[in-house]
């Protein structure tokens, strides 16, 4: 094979002189090299006698006319100069921009395709140094890692998993999860394998022929008398402190709406005359240009504040602990829902739109992009008053004047 595609690029053999053994060996390099960058040495797994290598030539010559190991080391050689010169003609072929650092990821990825689990732990710590996504984040990928990995071994490829696959692994998951909690396993594996093709990464054919199904329910919100309950668990001497830290932060989140994301950074200096004023942690992360978000803080909301000093933070940062206490706090207080920390989002919101405020003012206050996010509060808020209006009708179900009454036209 040629040294080079053209003037710019070039994968050679290499060693370094000053780093010989006392035995006279010489570890081998690959040197990837691309005019206008620093060089890329990646380390070979043989080494060879500094006395049997060409350095005009950039390869290992023979140590006697039977060298066995010559033939095996040089194929080994040309096999890995293969593998780069293949990730290199793949740049040029579609015409992108590349550095040495470029086809040696490339290469690394084509290697790591071999375990699905593996590529998706790399990935996920590259997409939070990427600020992709926050460290939490990767937290829930490795999950969906370790479980696929616990039932399916960590042999599992990329290019195995298509739409076969993904149902059969699919219906596993559901006999011991529900089906949102499923579709969030199945969610971030299409996620990975998307980004496995975005780095020229096999995938099967039939993958893109999967269809995941969101499922259709209502977000959990609390009504006032939960509420009240969970304020009646604060208010007992029998709670711990770190309970009651829990409480005063999901509260203050169910009469703000703020995210848990946002929960976790929030300090007294965002309060701005009656107004918490801040950019939400998840445009910063999606958008271009962040909008700054602006939420009156009522009084029952201002009470949590209260004890707070400058500097405070109003709870941990760990979404994992938030969750977990919240589900002692529910117990406590009697509440058989599933109570998350991102409960406290949708109460707001719920809320509001149960006192008819204009669908775009939830949205500013919950920072919403678009109101297809926020409609999903005025479709809850729709069906409280049908419920109220058939209660009404169950409770005047004997209430007939004429049983054959039909309204008259006109």
């Amino acid at each position: 094979m040629d040294n080079k595609i053209n003037l710019s690029c070039s994968v050679e053999l290499w060693i370094n002189k000053r780093r010989i053994h006392k035995d006279g060996q010489v570890r081998l390099y690959l040197r990837i090299s691309v005019e206008g960058h620093l060089p890329r040495d990646m380390k070979l797994r043989f080494y060879w006698p500094f006395e049997f290598f060409d350095y005009s030539k950039k390869k290992i010559l023979r140590r006697s006319k039977d060298d066995i190991d010559f033939v095996t080391v040089n194929a080994y050689i040309e096999s890995e100069k293969a593998k780069y010169w293949s990730a290199v003609k793949k740049f040029i072929l579609s015409d992108q921009y590349f550095t040495p650092d470029d086809i040696v990821k490339s290469v690394w990825y084509a290697k790591i395709g071999g375990s699905f689990t593996d590529f998706m732990r790399i990935r996920s710590r590259e997409r939070v140094k990427e600020k992709q996504i926050k460290s939490h984040t990767r937290d829930n990928h490795i999950s969906t890692a370790n479980i696929l990995e616990a039932n399916r071994g960590v042999s599992v490829p990329v290019s195995m998993i298509g739409k076969r696959w993904l149902e059969k692994y699919l219906a596993f998951l559901m006999e011991t999860m529900s089906y949102s909690g499923a579709w969030s396993h199945i969610k971030n594996i299409r996620t990975y394998i998307g980004e496995a093709k975005d780095k020229g990464i096999a995938i099967h054919p039939t993958f893109d022929e999967f269809k995941l199904e969101k499922p259709e329910s209502d977000p959990v919100w609390l009504e006032r008398e939960e509420l009240e309950s969970i304020l009646g668990v604060y208010q007992s001497p029998s709670t711990s402190t770190i309970n009651k830290t829990y409480i005063k932060a999901f509260l203050f989140a169910c009469f703000t709406g703020l995210r848990v994301s946002d929960l976790r950074r929030f300090d007294l200096s965002w309060i701005v005359g009656n107004e918490i004023v801040f950019t939400p942690v998840k445009q910063r992360i999606t958008q271009k240009k962040p909008q700054i978000v602006k939420i009156p803080v009522i009084g029952v909301a201002k009470q949590f504040l209260l004890t707070l000093k400058d500097g405070d933070k109003l709870m941990e940062r760990s979404d994992v602990k938030f969750n977990k206490h919240l589900k002692v706090i529910a117990s406590l207080a009697g509440i058989s829902k599933n109570l998350t920390s991102h409960v406290a989002r949708h109460t707001f919101g719920t809320l509001m739109a149960i006192q008819n405020t204009p669908v775009a003012v939830i949205a500013n206050l919950l920072g919403h992009k678009t109101l297809k996010s926020t409609m999903i509060y005025i479709h809850i808020a729709e069906k409280i008053r049908q419920n109220e209006m058939m209660k009404l009708q169950d409770n005047f179900s004997g209430f007939i004047v004429h049983s054959n009454f039909k309204r008259e036209a006109g």
